[in-house]
């Protein structure tokens, strides 16, 4: 394989070189979880959430909330799979596909 001017792309391997991976060494992890029941999403955590998202699998933002609890109602309508990202005081995030009857 060559680029447009000739020259090769594959190294003397025969793979074409990727740009190393960023470390994920500082990635913080949350000690938390999220459940759904009867359309009220639950987080389960030792410090409350700053933020919540619920976005559909298109990636648009179908709810959002700011407010410090661990607790909320979602519309009784809202029915299918979404994804729910909680966002934690010590900018940890936490996202969950969730799926509602």
């Amino acid at each position: 394989m060559t680029t447009d001017e000739g020259q090769s792309i594959v190294d003397e391997s025969g793979y074409i070189p990727l740009p190393k991976a960023a470390s994920i060494s500082n990635v913080s992890k949350v000690n938390a979880d999220i459940t759904i029941r009867d359309h009220t999403i639950n987080i389960i955590s030792e410090e409350p959430a700053q933020r919540i998202e619920v976005a559909d699998m298109q990636g648009r933002t179908i709810y959002q909330n700011t407010t410090n609890a661990n607790k909320f109602s979602l519309p009784s309508d809202m029915h299918g799979v979404y994804m729910v990202s909680v966002w934690f005081a010590g900018g940890e995030k936490l996202t969950k596909k969730i799926c509602m009857k």
